[in-house]
């Protein structure tokens, strides 16, 4: 087997991508003036609020003008609401939103858009040729999405019960009295790991909490850590995976050893997406254009993350929870494209 070390922007506050670091549509970093509506794709995740605003250009493809991402600390519509009013929100015409508190947003957004529906449609707008394997590592577990040579797509995600390989990972960092950023450079300055065999949250404290009993260092110990949750992840996608590239999305793609760890046990080409932390809002955001746009891949995309994201590192959660009812996702396939197009006004 073929080791491939996984491409990715880092997961400290100095390596992720600036505003400045994604070119944007138009000159001085700023998108083209105008006054056509706009569309806003919301992703209110189980740590990060992430969020896409674009609109429909005049030749019907969709521009994405901002992005951003932002840990809520708990208060999922903080970040969406001090973006809502930042815009010139008189000109929406369309919102949708996903994610574990997606629900929240309320009439006449589309709320409760199914993560894999999200997932879906950023990867046909992003990756729109051939095969593909999305896994996506974030705070309310890891999934793997997959689209086959006949455009076919499947979608799986971790079980309730070995969902304690994500947003815990921080916690753990935590019990030892480090940050995520600090974890990090240990494990990377550490040759070789302890061995992490379990799965649940719970059982993987009380494994760390024994190594670092027995005087384990603390490098060896996160270096274990995070090739366990690489394991895990990968263990999942090498279940439901087809013959294509991997792309990793989510902000635990960020953390660079889980993602090399997942490259070294991957044989396909890895790289880990550029919009990785607003996949999902992204995918939103097509969903809230609907027909008024087309499905043209847009230049690259402008993302930009907060410092207070930056430490999220959101990798999953000690309990996958529901994203979304079973009636919305019947709703969605029933609805084919729904017509979002309302005026904001407030």
């Amino acid at each position: 087997m073929t080791h491939r070390t996984a491409q990715h922007p880092g997961a400290t506050p100095e390596s992720l991508p600036a505003a400045d670091a994604r070119p944007e549509p138009a000159a001085a970093g700023r998108p083209a003036p105008s006054d056509g509506p706009l569309f806003l794709g919301v992703d209110l995740g189980k740590v990060t609020t992430s969020i896409a605003l674009g609109e429909v250009a005049d030749d019907g493809s969709l521009r994405v003008l901002r992005t951003a991402a932002e840990r809520h600390l708990g208060e999922p519509l903080a970040p969406f609401l001090a973006f809502y009013g930042s815009i010139a929100h008189e000109r929406l015409a369309g919102i949708a939103a996903t994610g574990l508190y997606g629900e929240r947003v309320g009439e006449p957004a589309f709320s409760g858009l199914p993560e894999e529906i999200a997932q879906e449609l950023a990867a046909a707008w992003l990756y729109p040729d051939g095969p593909l394997n999305v896994v996506r590592v974030g705070g309310g577990g890891y999934s793997v999405l997959t689209r086959d040579g006949r455009g076919r797509v499947s979608y799986e995600a971790n079980e309730r019960c070995s969902a304690g390989t994500g947003e815990t990972v921080e916690g753990l960092c935590a019990r030892l009295g480090r940050s995520l950023e600090e974890a990090v450079a240990l494990a990377q300055r550490s040759p070789d790991g302890v061995t992490v065999t379990s799965r649940c949250a719970v059982f993987a404290k009380s494994e760390l909490t024994h190594f670092a009993n027995q005087g384990e260092s603390h490098g060896r110990i996160f270096n274990g850590l995070f090739a366990g949750v690489a394991r895990n992840v990968y263990s999942l996608y090498d279940k439901s995976k087809v013959d294509g590239p991997v792309v990793l999305v989510g902000h635990g793609a960020l953390i660079a050893p889980i993602a090399d760890g997942v490259g070294s046990l991957s044989s396909a080409p890895l790289s880990v997406a550029p919009e990785a932390g607003v996949f999902e809002a992204l995918g939103a955001l097509r969903y809230a254009a609907g027909d008024r746009a087309s499905a043209v891949r847009p230049q690259r995309i402008p993302v930009i993350f907060t410092a207070a994201s930056a430490g999220a590192a959101e990798t999953g959660t000690a309990e996958k929870a529901s994203q979304t009812s079973t009636q919305n996702r019947a709703q969605y396939r029933k609805r084919n494209r729904p017509n979002l197009l309302c005026r904001w006004h407030y």
